[in-house]
């Protein structure tokens, strides 16, 4: 008799990913998300990391994986499953942790309460094995991420696209916003504790 009401949470659990999966598919679309790869690797392979807590992250990063093989951009998009349990490691510790893996990008995933107004936020890194940060960018739920304007490149230690640098017009803005609120965070303090001093120069 306890069957079938565990079949019915089972099924509920599903669908509940399922349907927070398809809200960030919107957001990542697969040539945006490609134009934000590092240009020195033109076919790297690229270990998702959902990182942090709650199942949004994971959710994310789904999606992320499925617009990274849809971008034709990478040789092969994995999950970050092999890592085991990384919800408190900082983003250093993860990358030191996969550096055994058959990859040559990792791609860390972590997902922030949007601002007012504003839905939740996810904050995508991607790392060299050599734990060097090597691009980066954020993009609200629900909200299409916009393609970088030029190459990827690492602005003061900090991954992120020459697109978000001054001049860059509404999606400096955007950029702008999403920083503000990305220094905010005390979870970004604790994972990636280098962030703050790179972010203030890079969003002026």
């Amino acid at each position: 008799m306890r069957v079938k009401p565990l079949m019915v949470a089972v099924f509920v659990m599903i669908a509940g990913a399922a349907q927070a999966a398809a809200r960030w598919s919107a957001s990542f679309g697969a040539q945006a998300v490609a134009s934000y790869l590092p240009e020195r690797d033109r076919k790297p392979s690229v270990m998702v990391v959902a990182a942090g807590s709650g199942g949004e992250a994971g959710a994310a990063a789904s999606a992320l994986i499925d617009a990274l093989r849809a971008g034709g951009r990478v040789r092969a998009a994995i999950d970050g499953a092999a890592l085991g349990d990384v919800e408190p490691l900082s983003d250093e510790q993860i990358v030191k942790r996969a550096a055994s893996q058959p990859v040559g990008l990792i791609a860390i995933v972590r997902v922030f309460p949007g601002s007012e107004g504003h839905g939740e936020m996810a904050v995508v890194t991607f790392y060299g094995r050599d734990g060097k940060a090597a691009g980066a960018f954020s993009v609200e739920r629900g909200a299409p991420l916009q393609p970088a304007a030029s190459p990827t490149e690492v602005l003061g230690g900090l991954g992120v696209s020459a697109a978000t640098g001054p001049g860059s017009g509404a999606r400096s803005r955007r950029a702008t916003r999403a920083i503000t609120f990305f220094m905010g965070s005390p979870d970004v303090e604790r994972s990636q504790p280098w962030v703050n001093s790179s972010i203030t120069r890079t969003s002026q």
